[in-house]
């Protein structure tokens, strides 16, 4: 999942840093700051809200690609939790997937459909919540140093 992460990662980082004005790295390296300090001290903060939204779209990405996790060792249903890396374990987006099209009794699984489609709605209103509220931290922050 990290490779297919990847792409995403990296595209959203390069752009968050090409985003940081060019006049804010000269005024830096015009004072007296080295290319380190720069880079420490203007750069990664001014790009830092940018970098975090990537990270959050492909950890969101991520867990929305069934495909892949279902050849890895996916499980329709587990009685108990893994407790090794080699173990099977549940998705959610699969869970849903099949509750929906191969259930035999539909009418006594809606209830479990129901909660599954709830818990993936939660986790990723809860993802995304804790990203804006980390941006806005971070956005807050570096108004009141160079602001």
């Amino acid at each position: 999942m990290a490779v297919l992460t990847l792409p995403v990662m990296i595209v959203a980082t390069e752009e968050a840093l090409r985003a940081v004005p060019l006049g804010m790295r000269e005024a830096s390296l015009a004072l007296g700051a080295s290319k380190l300090e720069t880079i420490w001290r203007i750069v990664l903060p001014q790009a830092l809200p940018g970098i975090l939204t990537g990270g959050i779209l492909a950890i969101s990405r991520g867990a929305g690609e069934v495909a892949p996790i279902m050849f890895t060792g996916v499980a329709y249903f587990l009685a108990h939790l893994p407790t090794s890396p080699t173990d099977q374990f549940m998705n959610l987006g699969y869970h849903v997937f099949v509750l929906s099209t191969q259930s035999p009794d539909v009418e006594r699984t809606k209830p479990i459909l129901y909660g599954s489609v709830l818990v993936l709605l939660a986790l990723t209103f809860l993802l995304n919540f804790a990203g804006v509220m980390i941006r806005s931290r971070i956005r807050g922050r570096a108004r009141l140093v160079h602001g």
